[in-house]
């Protein structure tokens, strides 16, 4: 593997495992603070930080199927 693809690699796995606050997970992802604050509520998403302060992992963050635009 080249230097380069194996920079690539690391810099993708490292991105993943950032977390955001709810409010960058919301403008990363497309769905709301709100709905986001359920689904970790809810334990569908995992809490990567404390009870009272959610963070989401950018591995685990939920996204918005594209929409096609009808034409």
């Amino acid at each position: 593997m080249s230097k380069a693809a194996a920079y690539c690699r690391d810099w993708e796995r490292e991105r993943l495992e950032e977390t955001l606050t709810l409010r960058e997970a919301a403008e990363e992802s497309g769905y709301s603070y709100h709905h986001l604050s359920r689904l970790v509520t809810a334990g569908q998403i995992p809490n990567a930080g404390v009870p009272g302060s959610p963070l989401i992992r950018r591995a685990d963050m939920p996204k918005r199927p594209a929409t096609v635009a009808a034409g």
